[in-house]
């Protein structure tokens, strides 16, 4: 069974104030993390941080800033190096779970990610094109992305209080 998430895009500038200026402002999605895994499809919401992600499809992998993972030492899968504006740089991969909140159901999606330093952008997240070749985008003319539609194999997500 498929599940499939269609999700509006809104875009925000640097101050986290939504814009219609496609040139200033990112392209970014509603979404969840969370670093505990499910078997079942069912996440508790104490445990799943609301934030926005931005769609960058110049970033090779999904990025996580290290604010999000609360102080928890994780255990890096791997390192790799990753090109950030100024150098290159060294980064962790660890691996954790994106939620998508549709208007009729979730979905959940694990991915690896590379931890970052802590940055004053309003978005926690950049969803890297390791993310995005799964996902399916709806262009506006100049006004560019518009929707992003996510289909994931398994059965859809639930959240619990």
């Amino acid at each position: 069974m498929k599940a499939t998430v269609t999700l509006p895009v809104v875009w925000l500038l640097p101050d986290g104030t939504f814009s219609d200026d496609t040139v200033a402002a990112k392209p970014c999605i509603l979404m969840g993390f969370t670093l505990e895994a499910s078997e079942t499809g069912r996440y508790r919401e104490a445990d799943v941080k609301r934030v926005y992600g931005h769609i960058d499809t110049g970033c090779d992998c999904t990025a996580v800033e290290e604010s999000l993972l609360g102080g928890v030492a994780l255990k890096p899968r791997r390192s790799i190096s990753v090109t950030t504006v100024n150098s290159f740089a060294a980064a962790d991969v660890h691996r954790a779970t994106l939620l998508f909140f549709g208007p009729y159901q979730n979905l959940a999606q694990d991915t690896e990610f590379a931890a970052v330093p802590a940055t004053n952008n309003p978005y926690k997240i950049i969803l890297g094109r390791s993310f995005l070749q799964q996902a399916r985008f709806t262009y506006n003319g100049a006004k560019g992305i518009d929707m992003i539609t996510i289909t994931k194999a398994e059965g859809p997500t639930s959240l619990s209080s």
